[in-house]
């Protein structure tokens, strides 16, 4: 009994103990091919997702509506299960390992002991070296040239293969990428030397303008290796992302591309033999309506295919307008939350298909909103055409912004 409460750490042992030993309430929460995400406001039945295949979820967030609290939630529990994980942390909320807080220890359901989820937080060292600093509690990362394919090369000298206007260059980029794959240059010194002796004019200024940035950042190097598929078997990674628009988001959408690749991959060939579950925030960085970055033809590839690997994604975003509206068909699952803004509300309804008649749109929009409450949350199934207002649990550990 002493080890438990030393386990259960700050939270209210009373209350606590009165919710595990209510024979009406015990029930474990684990199971293997799905997870559980709340209760339906209307009845109380706890609702679950299927994870026997693959999850593909999506879920927008607004300001306060309390997007982290819900999706960690989830992350703890289904750590819990023993899965993989990889996740993007845009604001610097997963490099805490603590036991709950009091405040949510009254939310906990039955057999849910507060263990702390060991998140381990990685930084791409091009973001050390743009801010001049390391975050504290975080490992510096960085791909060598191996691990970059073409399309890998074209995001980064930002360039769009599918603009006109960039054509010739991504010409050029085809032309250095194949001497990288034959062996020909084999470092970024060489490939830099490459350019001057071979290209001129505006060319040339472009390349090495280019170059400098990624050697003088470090974006391609080996002196920061990671081994992702290690990680995510032992700990839950995170990506730490905190500013990483202030340089541009290009590198980042680079480093995307190849972590969904390389864990995904392994995920096919049964490397890595645990469901995998990545957590993508400020997901419209990285899948985006317009444009075509690396990373949005990857995570849309193994979205598409990876249900049969048991490859899983959640992906989170506030501004789903700029999201790419193709996520829309390949996501069963939407989250909305309590205070988003109506005519985001009007938009995602009208892509959920869920009713198709433009008035009734307007009409159980309406009904929905007066309907939810602070924290609260719609849940649409595409699948069954079926939505639920639902609670979700609380958080079995904390991040930075709940302390």
């Amino acid at each position: 009994m002493q080890d438990m409460l030393s386990e259960i750490g700050k939270i209210n042992k009373k209350s606590y103990f009165k919710n595990i030993f209510n024979p009406i309430q015990r029930k474990n929460i684990f199971y293997s091919n799905q997870y559980f995400i709340g209760w339906s406001k209307r009845d109380n039945t706890e609702l679950f997702i299927n994870t026997s295949t693959s999850d593909r979820t999506l879920s927008v967030g607004a300001p306060g509506s309390g997007k982290s609290f819900r999706e960690r939630g989830v992350i703890d529990r289904l750590k819990a299960e023993n899965h993989c994980f990889i996740l993007t942390d845009t604001k610097g909320e997963y490099v805490t390992q603590a036991p709950v807080q009091e405040k949510f220890a009254n939310k906990l359901r039955p057999v849910e002991f507060p263990e702390a989820t060991p998140f381990k937080s990685f930084v791409p060292y091009y973001l050390v070296k743009y801010n001049e600093r390391q975050p504290e509690n975080t490992t510096p990362f960085q791909f060598n040239l191996k691990d970059f394919e073409l399309k890998d090369f074209i995001t980064l000298f930002g360039l769009d293969e599918n603009l006109s206007s960039d054509e010739e260059k991504c010409n050029i980029i085809r032309s250095i990428h194949s001497r990288i794959r034959s062996g020909s240059l084999v470092s970024m010194v060489e490939i830099v030397q490459y350019v001057k002796k071979t290209y001129n004019g505006k060319t040339r200024i472009f390349l090495l303008r280019c170059l400098k940035n990624i050697v003088s950042y470090g974006v391609i190097g080996d002196k920061y290796p990671v081994d992702f598929i290690k990680e995510v078997e032992s700990n839950v990674p995170s990506i730490y992302l905190v500013n990483y628009r202030d340089m541009g988001v290009r590198y980042t959408q680079v480093y995307m591309s190849i972590i969904v690749r390389k864990l995904s991959k392994a995920k096919e060939s049964q490397a890595l033999k645990k469901k995998l579950f990545f957590w993508i925030d400020e997901a419209h960085q990285f899948i985006p309506q317009e444009g075509n970055p690396c990373s949005k033809d990857e995570i849309l590839f193994w979205i598409k295919v990876g249900r049969q690997f048991g490859i899983n994604f959640n992906v989170i975003t506030q501004d789903i307008q700029d999201l790419d509206e193709k996520m829309f068909g390949l996501c069963r699952y939407i989250f909305i939350p309590w205070n988003l803004d109506p005519e985001a509300y009007k938009f995602i309804l009208k892509q959920a298909q869920i009713w198709t008649r433009e008035d009734s749109i307007y009409g159980y929009m309406n009904k929905i909103i007066s309907r939810m409450k602070q924290r609260e949350w719609m849940w649409i199934d595409r699948n069954t055409k079926k939505y639920y207002i639902i609670k979700v649990p609380a958080p079995l550990s904390y991040h930075n912004e709940e302390t």
